[in-house]
């Protein structure tokens, strides 16, 4: 099966390197990283965690901003988070994206500045199988009845250990939306983010359906929350499978990956002790031009505002970790 996927991801993705034409020699008149192939040469892959249609409000992380950093890195070639067609129809056409949004448009500003192509990355029948399988109107369905079971819990036992479990992952929740409205790029693509988006998934895929088992009524939900933890891992899995597939095609090079932010942790836990592949952060290859926010306590103050809790009390609290006192 990984054998047939490979070669369908060659037969429909890879640009056409080969193929003599104008549009092969506009190619490789780039902009691009000058380290020359080398068969066999590791790639260097940047993994760019973006923010979809938060762009479009979040001042601080732009499309602009994407845009900037994409062309800083002058990859070889930009992969977006797409499959190879939607709907029957190519998603790319002569090595830009063909429908807008602010990821998407990002990457073609900044291909065209470079004068590189744009592969997709994505499972191949993605937005056909989340038709067929009812993915988002399940996803909905579970958030709500989690929302019922966890008021229900509060009102009969508050002081339950599920519960405060829960609290953990409406936390994780709240902390990833809070950073996408006012997070900078640096943020978005750092540890400490992805260590959020990791704990969301771990306890909505993981714990809560081995913990809902003891409620009666919750089969449903459980369904829902498994069914969800399978797709997601496949799909990531997928992803990373044809990110190194096309690593390979460019060794000694530059990739430069734009992919939903809550993928980032998972893509680069799976693609990290690939032979073919070192994997970089934007800022150790090219560090934007524009302006990082400078003051931390301004964010830490708004978040205490925001919560109610100091900052200490609540990133303990996030991670499952007892206060200590300090001196």
């Amino acid at each position: 099966m990984k054998k047939i996927l490979i070669l369908l991801l060659f037969s429909l993705v890879l640009p056409r390197m080969a193929m003599a034409g104008d549009d092969n020699a506009r190619l490789s008149n780039t902009n691009s990283d000058n380290r020359g192939d080398k068969s066999g040469a590791p790639t260097e892959v940047i993994i760019i965690g973006g923010l979809h249609e938060r762009h479009r409000d979040n001042t601080n992380y732009s499309t602009k901003a994407l845009t900037e950093i994409i062309v800083g890195l002058k990859p070889t070639a930009i992969l977006i988070e797409l499959p190879p067609t939607i709907g029957g129809k190519p998603t790319i056409k002569e090595h830009r994206i063909v429908f807008s949004s602010p990821e998407c448009n990002a990457a073609n500003a900044a291909a065209e500045t470079l004068k590189v192509p744009i592969i997709c990355f994505d499972r191949p029948g993605r937005n056909e199988f989340y038709k067929e399988t009812h993915y988002f109107d399940r996803q909905k369905r579970a958030d709500e009845a989690l929302e019922v079971w966890g008021r229900t819990l509060a009102e009969t036992n508050p002081e339950s250990v599920d519960l405060q479990v829960a609290q953990v992952l409406f936390d994780a929740g709240g902390a990833q939306e809070w950073f996408s409205h006012w997070a900078d790029a640096r943020i978005i693509n750092s540890e400490g983010f992805d260590r959020i988006i990791h704990t969301k998934h771990n306890i909505w895929e993981h714990t809560m359906p081995k913990l809902l088992n003891k409620y009666p009524g919750q089969q449903q939900l459980i369904e829902d929350l498994e069914f969800h933890g399978k797709v997601w891992t496949e799909r990531n899995q997928i992803m990373a499978e044809n990110i190194s597939a096309i690593a390979k095609q460019f060794g000694g090079r530059r990739l430069a990956v734009v992919t939903g932010c809550e993928h980032r942790y998972i893509l680069r836990d799976l693609l990290a002790n690939q032979p073919e592949i070192v994997l970089k952060e934007f800022w150790e290859v090219s560090p934007p031009d524009f302006t990082m926010a400078e003051n931390n306590d301004a964010y830490l103050a708004c978040w205490v505002k925001n919560h109610g809790r100091t900052a200490d009390e609540y990133f303990l609290c996030l991670f499952g970790r007892q206060s200590t006192e300090t001196k």
